[in-house]
């Protein structure tokens, strides 16, 4: 059986649509909500490391968050950071992609 351009162009199109009728029937994906809009890493970084922890920022960045203790560096979860703050099922999203950009959405 020899495959031609028209077959392949024709399964791809077939392919798509299928896509689109399934995409077209499925339920709306449900939208997320802001829980808050401070990611509460202070409190995160005691709870974590200790009382006497601080967070800061290395570099300005939107990944340059760590929290500190006695000298010594620690990386932060920032979806951790959120669940402790809000609850399960919370996770963090940097919108705009800036230092101070996260918040916490369910």
């Amino acid at each position: 059986m020899r495959i031609t351009r028209k077959k392949i162009v024709g399964l791809l199109c077939t392919g798509a649509l299928a896509s689109a009728l399934v995409l077209i029937g499925s339920a709306p994906a449900q939208a997320e909500t802001l829980v808050g809009n401070d990611v509460h890493l202070a409190e995160y970084c005691t709870w974590k490391h200790g009382a006497a922890s601080f967070a800061y920022n290395i570099d300005n960045s939107w990944s340059g968050w760590r929290c500190s203790l006695m000298s010594v560096s620690y990386s932060v979860d920032m979806n951790e950071a959120c669940r402790h703050a809000y609850g399960n099922g919370v996770y963090a999203r940097n919108y705009p992609v800036t230092w101070n950009g996260w918040h916490c959405y369910r």
